[in-house]
């Protein structure tokens, strides 16, 4: 049987201290067994500046 995605979740405060602009976020970001850990993190960095 094969090994499933695993699900792991980010915490992320965003702050444009100059607008006066806050935002919290929760990514969550699926992760595959082959898949490295510094992959996925930065998968998961690509999408914020998009925010």
């Amino acid at each position: 049987m094969a090994l499933g995605a695993t699900i792991h979740t980010f915490a992320v405060q965003l702050a444009d201290v100059d607008r006066g602009i806050y935002e919290d976020l929760t990514l969550r970001v699926a992760r595959h067994p082959s898949e490295t850990a510094a992959y996925m993190v930065t998968r998961a960095a690509r999408i914020l500046p998009g925010v």
